[in-house]
């Protein structure tokens, strides 16, 4: 099988941008066999430079005919960090997200007004799509980003993460057993991937 093998030298092409407007990157493309000699850089005609954002210093191999479909698929690989299951733009709308904090206290936005709440108040996250809940002992709160983002964000030890859609505050834990970790009257899932990090936070005498 022959391969098209592209080097992106210092230039990016956002998944977004690809999957808006594939037929509108111009590119010149060489077929070289797999052990071919180095790949010359991909050409991105001047009207195009307005798409690109980051940098990505990979090589591509996509089978030829190329394909706008290979095309957008080789560079989602490629691209650092993102999910290939991301919906485009999700990125660009979970940056917008503001979480302003003050010692131990946050601000959140809700109803158009920044709202304070008290780290140690939440009890638990819970992601839900693309949106993560902050449950506290009060009012209840959603936020555009997914729980990997509030949980860096916020960068509160007691808040550890017990499931692919569950952080928990520890101060708020009552019980807990091999599947699942209780919280007040809230019983959230134990995965068995996140328990050794969980155990960890505990001293045993």
């Amino acid at each position: 099988m022959k391969y098209s093998l592209l080097l992106l030298a210092g230039l990016a092409l956002p998944a977004t941008a690809l999957a808006q407007r594939p037929a509108k990157i111009k590119t010149k493309v060489k077929n070289v066999p797999p052990a071919a000699a180095p790949a010359k850089p991909l050409k991105v005609a001047p009207a195009d430079h307005a798409i690109l954002m980051r940098v990505l210093p990979t090589a591509i191999c996509l089978a030829t005919p190329v394909s706008a479909a290979g095309l957008r698929a080789a560079l989602a690989a490629a691209l650092p960090g993102r999910r290939p299951d991301e919906a485009p733009g999700a990125a660009e709308a979970s940056s917008r997200e503001t979480i302003l904090r003050f010692d131990q206290h946050i601000f959140l936005k809700h109803n158009y007004q920044y709202v304070r709440l008290t780290l140690a108040d939440i009890v638990l996250l819970e992601a839900d799509n693309t949106t993560t809940n902050v449950v506290t002992t009060g009012p209840h709160y959603a936020l555009r980003l997914s729980l990997t983002a509030v949980l860096e964000r916020l960068c509160y030890p007691p808040l550890v993460r017990v499931h692919r859609s569950y952080a928990i505050n520890l101060h708020h834990l009552t019980t807990f057993s091999d599947t699942e970790a209780t919280l007040h009257d809230q019983t959230v899932p134990l995965g068995r991937q996140y328990k050794a990090d969980f155990l960890r936070h505990f001293q045993y005498h």
